[in-house]
């Protein structure tokens, strides 16, 4: 159900990566099949990208197994990796899901519904997210639906971003092959 994107580059002298990145888009409802269901993708996917590919990662915009204890406050924060991994893990043939050690994308991310009255919205997020929205504003901050020709002005800030907060940058290709992959479909981006 759905499109996946995925890029496969060279890993290691012999073998590729695959990644899936924000994908696949469809999710189970039932978030303990979570596992099972990228388990079976997977070995699906391998016969189509070849024998030679070590391993494929996704990074998923799927709602937590974690979310509502953390929304309930029963939980402050995701459990440690190998927790996740196990969960993951739970009701799959081979045990193979691996909680990556580096997060490609944000590890968690929180959907606002736009429509309604501003204040609503704002309302709705916590303290220092409407003091960043409204500060951003002040400092003539715009929002818009770029074209591929600003890819690369996109590109540049997202870079001195990655180097001012220390995180790990993605190839300048990788964003053009999620922004090649919306073209066609301006309703997912």
């Amino acid at each position: 159900k759905g499109d996946i994107l995925v890029l496969v580059q060279p890993h290691g002298p012999c073998g590729k990566a695959a990644y899936v990145p924000q994908g696949p888009e469809f999710s189970p409802e039932n978030q303990e099949d979570y596992g099972p269901y990228l388990e079976e993708l997977s070995q699906k996917m391998i016969k189509h990208l070849g024998h030679d590919v070590s391993f494929i990662r996704y990074d998923l915009p799927w709602k937590s197994q974690y979310s509502s204890e953390i929304e309930n406050n029963q939980r402050e924060t995701f459990p440690e990796p190998r927790v996740r991994e196990m969960r993951m893990n739970m009701g799959t043939k081979f045990w193979n899901l691996r909680k990556a050690s580096m997060d490609m994308t944000v590890a968690s991310s929180l959907i606002v519904d736009l429509k309604g009255p501003e204040d609503e919205i704002l309302k709705k997020m916590k303290p220092k997210t409407r003091y960043n929205i409204r500060l951003a504003e002040r400092k003539g901050v715009r929002v818009f639906r770029a074209q591929e020709n600003m890819l690369p002005d996109f590109y540049s800030l997202y870079c001195q971003t990655a180097s001012r907060n220390g995180f790990a940058i993605c190839d300048y290709k990788h964003f053009l092959a999620i922004f090649n992959s919306h073209r066609d479909n301006p309703s997912n981006s």
